[in-house]
């Protein structure tokens, strides 16, 4: 039996959850022709069909992840989620040839139209400071952030949730949008490791 190791998003089970890694695996006997499944497990009781979904490119995206160490993912692959009262923001960047991977995964309850996320935010969330961020009248926010690394897309080696993650926001390309910038903490194989990236979200 092959046990081949996927990716699933598991934001909705995992928006307190940092420290804990989320990666499934699927321990099918198709051989190496394996697929995850279409329908990845529910968490949450928000439905998945009235996601709304967008992509694009990330802005920028590197650093060390696991064994993945000093990479810049330039071109780097940007996919979001906003479920109604959370979103989430996934990055990808893989380099073939070097055959390596590495992909975070931002879980925001309160979405990212949080009043909290506006130009020259500056918020900081980990395990032992739970404090969450909320405006007038507007449901707590919080984020986590889930990395993953290994030597191609979704199949890892690296597996964990980060210790602490600073963000910043600050004015987008247009009046509608906004740009985040993250500095994901994470505990590596041999000590203290980073993430770094930045990407365009719209505010309506």
């Amino acid at each position: 039996m092959t046990h081949t190791r996927w990716i699933v998003g598991t934001l909705l089970v995992t928006l307190g959850a940092m420290g804990m890694g989320g990666c499934y695996y699927d321990f099918s006997d198709e051989g190496d022709d394996a697929r995850p499944s279409s329908t990845p497990p529910s968490y949450g009781s928000e439905s998945s069909s009235s996601a709304t979904r967008w992509s694009g490119r990330a802005d920028t995206f590197r650093g060390d992840l696991g064994t993945v160490e000093g990479f810049d993912g330039t071109q780097a692959t940007l996919s979001g989620t906003d479920y109604g009262t959370s979103s989430s923001v996934r990055i990808d960047a893989e380099n073939t040839d070097a055959r390596w991977w590495a992909m975070t995964q931002l879980s925001i309850s309160g979405t990212l139209r949080h009043p909290s996320l506006v130009p020259g935010a500056h918020l900081v969330f980990n395990r032992s400071n739970r404090t969450t961020r909320t405006g007038a009248g507007a449901a707590p926010l919080f984020m986590s952030v889930l990395g993953c690394s290994g030597p191609r897309l979704n199949q890892f080696t690296y597996d964990q949730g980060a210790e602490e993650v600073t963000v910043d926001v600050s004015a987008g390309p247009t009046e509608d949008t906004r740009r985040l910038a993250f500095d994901a903490k994470f505990n590596g194989p041999t000590g203290e490791q980073h993430v770094t990236g930045s990407f365009v979200f719209e505010t309506q």
